[in-house]
């Protein structure tokens, strides 16, 4: 993708950072691959009830959402992919939890994910 983005083949609107660019269009490359994965005839608005992709969690005292990359909510996990660092201090991880989830599982390219319980969380 950042091949993608020096290439000129990703347009970063005036003011955005490309990075944000690089994300969206990773979420929409992980959406779709998922859509294709699926058994034919199941929608993934079939699934939104078991398995919630690029959908917004909202914090539970009504103070905005996060967008984790899936959220599975009858487990409260969420997998959260990136290639920045993220850990228990990380704004966008204590949103998770201030949604409700009970494990936020970091995946990084080339390395072992990161299992964050919400038991190591220190709530607002």
């Amino acid at each position: 993708m950042q091949a993608k983005l020096e290439a000129g083949l990703l347009r970063v609107p005036e003011g955005i950072h490309p990075n944000v660019v690089v994300g969206q269009f990773a979420d929409r490359a992980a959406r779709e691959a998922l859509l294709e994965a699926l058994s034919p005839g199941v929608a993934l608005e079939d699934l939104s009830d078991a398995v919630r992709v690029n959908r917004r969690l909202y914090d539970l005292s009504g103070n905005g959402y996060r967008i984790p990359d899936v959220y599975i909510p009858s487990e409260g996990v969420v997998l959260d992919g990136t290639i920045g660092f993220k850990d228990i201090n990380t704004p966008q991880v204590q949103g998770f939890f201030g949604g409700g989830a009970r494990n936020v599982v970091i995946v990084k390219p080339g390395q072992a994910p990161l299992l964050i319980p919400q038991s190591d969380w220190i709530g607002p």
